[in-house]
């Protein structure tokens, strides 16, 4: 299922709840987000504005013994508000294109990142083995057919993490054949 992003009209593809379209949902919502300039939410280098604290009537950094202007603390007020919002951007992006069953398993993240972390160790295992599972089932002639459909798609393929997983996919799976 898609669902369409009201502020952009994009749309965005809904994880299935078993994670059979993982592979797909990432590279999509990773581009997404990305395209949205919030890289840095889900990746982890988003720095969250130093903490302030009120010292005899003045505000001053955490730690710092000078008071800050009120220029500095408005420019403080302002970051803090544009890191909560973009926070919550990536929660809600993710949130949209989750269903219901999945959002418990990783809504108490502290960040965005680690919310997106959760996902992935949620899911990338699902992933991969939907595609193992895909593969295994495929009637081929012979291996040899397997290997040629595969490195087609591995050499066309212009993503390269992508490509990095057909490769490591289609190892692991040769590997199922020649050591059962």
């Amino acid at each position: 299922m898609a669902t369409t992003s009201s502020s952009t009209k994009v749309t965005l593809l809904k994880l299935q709840e078993d994670g059979s379209n993982w592979v797909m949902y990432k590279e999509r919502i990773v581009n997404h987000l990305t395209s949205k300039e919030l890289l840095c939410h889900f990746s982890g280098t988003a720095r969250k504005p130093i903490e302030v604290e009120e010292k005899n009537g003045k505000v001053h950094k955490k730690g710092n013994a000078t008071a800050m202007t009120d220029d500095e603390f408005e420019s403080y007020l302002d970051s803090l508000d544009m890191y909560a919002q973009k926070e919550a951007q990536v929660h809600k992006i993710l949130y949209d294109m989750l269903t219901k069953t999945v959002i418990p398993q990783f809504k108490e993240q502290p960040t965005a990142a680690d919310s997106w972390k959760k996902l992935i160790s949620i899911f990338k295992s699902k992933g991969d083995m939907t595609v193992m599972n895909t593969l295994k089932t495929c009637h081929y002639p012979s291996m040899a057919t397997i290997c040629v459909c595969i490195s087609q798609h591995f050499w066309s393929c212009k993503n390269d993490s992508l490509k990095w997983n057909i490769h490591y996919l289609t190892n692991n799976f040769l590997h199922m054949f020649t050591h059962p």
